[in-house]
């Protein structure tokens, strides 16, 4: 996905890096504490890493709300108010699949306010993702005694090779 977007001339990729670093930091803490005898407990994770960004998020949704309603006006509070729970539920990226929005139109009207929440989305659904994945993999670590980082290297490498095909 990176090489596409910074070497093809779509965009800067710089959303690509963010999501990757993320990934690997995610990636990096889960697999530390289980090479250490901690196994990651997915619904606590999950609980804690969103109590940290739903406050910053929220305050962020509302005063793009508010500053819809104001500049832009009435005829389109309800769009706004759906886009509104799209962001703040993490499926922005959806709403705007569902949408068919064209990213790279210029000078479109439509263009959703909330826009520039879907890699967020996308990172908040890794989020939710990653801890179960790496449950599984802890999981078949204490059955075949392989350690879990070789087990997620194959793991991620099968998904690497799977999005190609």
């Amino acid at each position: 996905m990176a090489s596409f977007h910074i070497w093809f001339g779509r965009v800067s990729g710089g959303v690509d890096i963010f999501l990757l670093i993320s990934a690997y930091l995610l990636t990096r803490s889960l697999t530390t504490n289980a090479e250490r005898g901690k196994f990651t407990r997915p619904i606590t994770f999950i609980l804690r890493k969103f109590a940290r960004l739903l406050p910053a998020a929220v305050t962020a949704i509302l005063l793009t709300l508010a500053s819809g309603f104001l500049l832009i006006g009435p005829r389109r509070w309800e769009s706004f108010a759906e886009q509104a729970l799209a962001a703040a539920s993490y499926t922005m990226n959806f709403w705007l699949q569902g949408q068919q929005v064209d990213y790279y139109a210029q000078g479109r009207t439509d263009a959703s306010i909330f826009q520039h929440f879907w890699s967020l989305a996308i990172q908040g659904q890794a989020f939710i993702l990653w801890p179960f994945l790496h449950l599984a993999a802890e999981a078949v670590s204490r059955v075949t005694k392989i350690r879990v980082r070789w087990i997620l290297i194959v793991g991620f490498s099968l998904g690497f090779i799977a999005s190609f095909l």
